[in-house]
């Protein structure tokens, strides 16, 4: 709840206000996009937010991501412990901006 009060966090979901092409904008203009692990061991989240240029926050301790064995998740993400899921914004604030642009 503390991240909806901040003003650089925008939460955005597709609902009947906004479709699939309002939340394709929303994401494509976030530089981050959060990808809390669901109810599976995978996130498609992470999938819509590299679909539109937005770095993949995973926060999730246990998760399987495609084609680990062929693919540094490292580059393309962050991946934040579920432990310091309160420090997300402290973590991608201090993320030099070259690091930021090298993942999308």
């Amino acid at each position: 709840q503390a991240l909806r009060r901040d003003p650089d966090v925008v939460f955005t979901e597709e609902t009947p206000t906004c479709n699939r092409e309002c939340y394709r904008k929303e994401l494509s203009r976030s530089q981050f996009c959060l990808c809390p692990r669901g109810w599976s061991p995978w996130t498609l989240r992470a999938y819509q937010a590299m679909m539109v240029g937005c770095v993949p926050v995973i926060v999730a301790d246990e998760i399987e991501l495609p084609y680990e064995h062929a693919l540094d998740w490292s580059k393309l993400s962050v991946k934040i412990p579920e432990r310091d899921a309160s420090r997300v914004l402290e973590i991608l604030r201090a993320m030099p901006a070259e690091a930021v642009e090298a993942k999308r």
